[in-house]
């Protein structure tokens, strides 16, 4: 909100204003002129546009007897012949903000007489009456009469209309004004409590927002019932792993903690694995289970820029959870943003896409101080610069793989929790790990895929036919073979590390000074130097293992 004047409000001189060298008042001259409020007393504080603005808006256009100065809109925004950036218009961002409040909506989940069909109404242009509800009042001292606290919504145009890639386009601005001198602080408590339920969540439920780099400021999405914890089939000591992580993170005494030692209270989590693992719903039932607004981020957006990065981790809601997906699809290899590079601006204005030192800026939470989680999911960490994922910058990583036989049989016993289904379990999972292998090429989300495809048929029929049905599931996906591939190449390295052990076994142990003994099965190891381009990594006529440079195994970091 901006500084609050009070001022008398007067009608508009028929002689010319004189010219101010700034704007004396946030009251425009004339801007109460024919209104109730003219030639009174009035505290007017202009709102900031974006969250603060829509929100009020939303509020009011449930609490206004005036139901005369509206405007009709599509019901999903913008025109068909518009970009997306056209489309997110502050009219839409209304209305969604209708739905943050969670106020007038029927059971069907519409605003009461706002939403009907494709169409809404929303508040137009004029002067607004409305009386709060007892939760704003606070010490509200509107009138003599104490049952009420009346304050009025200024929306007002600003100048003519100017043209955009989307038509006319008409700059507005809304001012909240309270009859009497002084009464600021009752006009920022009501922005303060819509704010902070906005910001809330009903228990079993998060909310989700996005930050639109186009105008700089958290838009709301939805309120999305949380997923439970076990719904989610994932090795053992994952998903407690995480959340004892975030719970002990969260607590008073680590909070402490981190003032003390002025260590940014922030903390990162790295999940990382391949595609349909369970990393996005482990991050939604995060959300849920810690009670926290779930807020996504997108670093490759090519209208993000450094700055805009920082304005979004600052003025994050508070308790979010900030997930920003696919690390390893922003960087190329020489630390340059991939959007700016194909965006076929050849790199000439890379700088106004997000730069990697921008976003370690992000991530080391300079500037903020908030009980901010972040999430970094990826299917390649070894793609990952290690400055973006060292110690202190991310401080828990947490490996997501495919499906083992204890989760097939949760998933299934999830879908079929009838207790004549529970003997179908093991039978289902044995016949899949037989046929792709244990933690082989079977992801959460083609079992997921495969109970939907199979959900008329029964637990029996399920158990009998998975193998077949999974194989024409992942065939169309052209899956198939990769699978197959990957149970092959275990099946291999099983067999050469049988003769290893027996030896070792054998023998006592060997040093690691020792040479291995030739694979019998030709494997890297035993494979002749012939042709090979690199004469130090062979040894007496074999290639030896050479360690690998600028790759770590970093699991767990606990600070």
């Amino acid at each position: 909100m901006s500084t609050p004047s009070t001022v008398a409000a007067t009608p508009c001189s028929s002689s010319a204003a004189p010219v101010l060298p700034r704007q004396a008042s946030v009251l425009s001259p004339g801007s109460l002129f024919g209104t109730p409020l003219e030639g009174k007393v009035v505290t007017a504080v202009e709102l900031e546009s974006g969250t603060v603005e829509h929100l009020v808006r939303a509020y009011v256009a449930q609490r206004t007897p005036d139901r005369t100065n509206l405007m009709v809109k599509n019901n999903h925004g913008g025109d068909s012949h518009c970009d997306s950036d056209c489309s997110d218009s502050e009219d839409e961002c209304e209305s969604d903000s209708c739905e943050l409040l969670e106020i007038g909506t029927d059971a069907g989940g519409s605003a009461a007489g706002a939403k009907i069909s494709r169409a809404r109404m929303i508040l137009g242009l004029g002067l607004f009456t409305f009386d709060l509800a007892a939760a704003e009042r606070g010490t509200c001292r509107s009138s003599a009469d104490s049952e009420r606290c009346t304050m009025y919504l200024l929306n007002e145009a600003l100048g003519a209309p100017v043209g955009s890639s989307c038509g006319a386009v008409r700059l507005e601005r809304s001012l909240l004004i309270a009859e009497g001198a002084d009464r600021a602080d009752e006009i920022q408590h009501l922005v303060h409590t819509l704010v902070t339920r906005a910001e809330s969540a009903k228990p079993n439920t998060f909310k989700m927002f996005n930050w639109n780099a186009e105008h700089g400021y958290w838009r709301y999405q939805a309120t999305v019932p949380a997923r439970a914890l076990d719904t989610i089939a994932l090795p053992d000591g994952v998903k407690e792993n995480v959340l004892d992580d975030a719970v002990s993170f969260l607590g008073a005494e680590t909070r402490k903690f981190y003032y003390r030692h002025g260590i940014p209270y922030r903390r990162s989590y790295l999940f990382h694995g391949p595609p349909g693992t369970g990393k996005t719903s482990v991050v939604q039932a995060m959300a849920g289970y810690l009670k926290r607004s779930l807020c996504v981020l997108q670093p490759s957006h090519p209208k993000l820029t450094d700055e805009g990065l920082m304005k979004a981790v600052q003025d994050l809601p508070s308790n979010a959870l900030v997930v920003l997906e696919d690390v390893d699809a922003i960087f190329d290899d020489t630390r340059g943003n991939k959007a700016a590079r194909g965006s076929g601006r050849g790199g000439t204005n890379a700088h106004h896409c997000v730069s990697f030192s921008g976003l370690l800026n992000a991530l080391d939470g300079a500037g903020s101080s908030k009980s901010t989680l972040f999430v970094l999911t990826t299917n390649h960490r070894e793609r990952l610069d290690p400055a973006l994922i060292r110690p202190g910058r991310v401080d828990v990583h947490a490996h997501f793989a495919h499906a083992g036989k204890p989760q097939i049989e949760t998933m299934f016993r999830s879908f079929y929790p009838a207790e004549s289904a529970a003997p179908h379990a093991d039978s289902f999972a044995m016949a899949l790990v037989e046929r792709f292998g244990d933690s082989g090429g079977i992801s959460c989300a083609a079992l997921q895929a495969l109970f939907v495809a199979m959900r008329r048929e029964s637990s029996a029929e399920v158990a009998q036919r998975a193998v077949e049905r999974m194989e024409q599931l992942m065939e169309s996906r052209g899956d198939l073979d990769s699978a197959a591939t990957a149970k092959e190449h275990r099946s291999k390295d099983k067999t050469k590390e049988e003769p290893k052990k027996k030896k070792k076994t054998q023998s006592g142990g060997t040093s690691d000074d020792e040479e291995e003994p030739d694979s019998p099965s030709g494997d890297e190891d035993g494979d002749d130097c012939e042709d090979h381009d690199d004469a130090s990594a062979c040894k007496g006529g074999k290639k030896t293992r050479k360690p690998t440079e600028g790759r770590r195994d970093v699991h767990v970091h606990i600070h």
